[in-house]
C-alpha cells in the first residue's frame, strides 16, 4: 500500500475526530454544569472535577456564569481542533510543505499558550462563582494557582510553535527545490 494513501486516509479521519471533539466538549461542560446540583453517581467524576466543592445548591445565575467560565479555555480547545482539522485536512489532500501547514502549527501553539492561560482564569472565576453562591460571607475564596497543566500547556506550545518555525524553513527549502531544473 502507497504510504502517502495511508497518511491521507488517517488524515482524513482525524479530521473526522477533530469535529466531533469540537461539539462533544462544549456539552459536556454544559452537561456538568446544568447537573452540578444533581446527586447522580453517574456524574460523580465529573462533577468532582470542579475546582471546589459547592456547599449548597447553586441558583440557575451562578450555573450559567459558572458555565461561561469553564467555557473558556473550551473555547480555546475548540480553535485548537479546529486548526488541527485544518491541518489534517491539508495532509488528507497530500500538503505538507505549503505555507496553511505552517499558520496550523503555528496557531495551535499559540492556542495551547492560550489555554494555558485560560485554564487559570477559568480555575479562579469559578471558585469565586461557586464561594459567592454557595459559601456564606467571610468563607469566600479566591484562588490563584499555576500548576503541572498550565506549565505543561506553556512548554508545549513554546515547542509546536518553534516546530512552525522548522516547518516555515523546511517549505522554503521544498519551494526552492521545486525551482531547480
Amino acid at each position: 500500500m502507497n504510504k502517502s494513501t495511508d497518511i491521507e486516509k488517517a488524515s482524513s479521519r482525524m479530521q473526522k475526530v477533530c469535529a466531533l471533539f469540537m461539539i462533544l466538549l462544549p456539552l459536556g461542560v454544559a452537561l456538568i454544569w446544568f447537573n452540578v446540583n444533581q446527586k447522580t453517581p453517574n456524574l460523580d467524576p465529573w462533577i468532582s472535577s470542579l475546582p471546589i466543592e459547592p456547599k449548597g445548591p447553586i441558583p440557575f445565575t451562578g450555573i450559567i456564569m459558572g458555565m461561561l467560565a469553564a467555557m473558556l479555555p473550551t473555547g480555546v480547545v475548540i480553535y485548537a481542533l479546529a486548526r488541527l482539522r485544518g491541518l489534517f485536512g491539508l495532509y488528507a489532500k497530500g500538503s505538507v510543505f505549503e505555507f496553511e501547514n505552517v499558520k496550523c502549527y503555528r496557531d495551535l501553539g499559540r492556542a495551547i499558550l492560550i489555554w494555558g492561560l485560560f485554564c487559570m482564569l477559568s480555575k479562579t472565576l469559578q471558585v469565586l462563582i461557586i464561594t459567592f453562591f454557595t459559601y456564606p460571607p467571610g468563607q469566600r475564596l479566591l484562588v490563584l494557582g499555576v500548576g503541572p497543566n498550565e506549565i505543561g500547556a506553556v512548554f508545549i506550545g513554546v515547542v509546536v510553535i518553534i516546530i512552525s518555525r522548522v516547518m516555515e524553513k523546511g517549505r522554503l527549502i521544498n519551494k526552492e527545490n521545486s525551482l531547480i531544473i
